[in-house]
């Protein structure tokens, strides 16, 4: 199991680099519109911040090392993430599939 483990981490970080995209550690590391998306342990990779319809993050997970985007970046300037998805189960709101859409 860790051997493949170790492949995907591999075959990732592989298709990353082959793709033209800079590896990070913070969003101080990439370009101005973009932000640095974190893979686990290692060095995350520079993506564009989300544009109308892009999926985008509300805000940077927490961790001890500062903050993190972990599975995509926030919107651009002028759009705020939303969720298109807004259910409640057990007095709780769960919000799915959040995007960037135009803010006016």
């Amino acid at each position: 199991m860790a051997l493949l483990a170790y492949l995907f981490l591999l075959l990732t970080i592989s298709y990353v680099s082959a793709d033209g995209m800079r590896s990070c550690i913070t969003d101080e590391n990439c370009e101005e519109g973009e932000c640095c998306i974190s893979m686990a342990f290692f060095r995350g990779f520079c993506h564009n911040l989300g544009d109308e319809g892009d999926h985008c993050i509300t805000e940077p997970a927490k961790t001890e090392h500062g903050n993190k985007n972990i599975f995509g970046c926030p919107c651009k300037d002028n759009f705020k993430c939303i969720p298109e998805v807004v259910t409640e189960e057990d007095g709780k709101k769960i919000m799915k599939n959040f995007s960037c859409k135009k803010v006016d």
